[in-house]
């Protein structure tokens, strides 16, 4: 089976249980105050309790996690309606992007593609802020055998997401 797990890039069994484990409790540590979780979590870290341990007192000593240097983030809610700061568009050829790059207004402007080219999967994005040199940021995936062309999309809105 070692030999069948190394080839399928697959870890063994205790290791992939034990980053099972691990995410969980990260991710119990993570809730918000208004989470019933909340408590119960940051108590369990506190104190390891010589009898009756449940799973939460075992797993936050076990990873050596504390609650309170987790930071929750909490994302922001808005109605399908609330106008937003920015704009997106995608010009219907690459001449009228062209036109409409050259008659842009805006002070920051990013594009970002993920595309395949000779066998390999990359993406990219760039920056531009008005006045300032444009930044850019590349990633290679490898090739088309082992990631598609989506993936390389995804990629490079997260680049594009590190540049602002």
């Amino acid at each position: 089976t070692n030999l069948i797990e190394a080839h399928t890039n697959l870890l063994p069994i205790p290791l992939f249980l034990q980053n099972i484990c691990h995410r969980a409790i990260v991710h119990l540590s993570a809730h918000p105050k208004n989470h019933p979780l909340h408590q119960p979590v940051r108590q369990a870290a506190k104190h390891l309790v010589s009898s009756h341990r449940l799973a939460l007192h075992k797993l936050t000593h076990l990873f050596s996690i504390t609650p309170d240097n987790i930071k929750t983030l909490i994302p922001d809610r808005r109605p399908s309606t609330t106008h937003l700061s920015f704009k997106t568009h995608i010009a219907e050829s690459r001449e009228l992007a062209i036109k409409e790059n050259k008659n842009a207004t805006e002070q920051i402007q990013i594009y970002c593609d993920g595309s395949g080219y000779k066998g390999n999967i990359g993406a990219a994005a760039i920056l531009f802020r008005a006045g300032k040199h444009p930044h850019t940021l590349r990633y290679q995936l490898g090739t088309d055998k082992e990631h598609t062309v989506y993936k390389a999309e995804e990629v490079s809105v997260v680049l594009a997401a590190h540049l602002l």
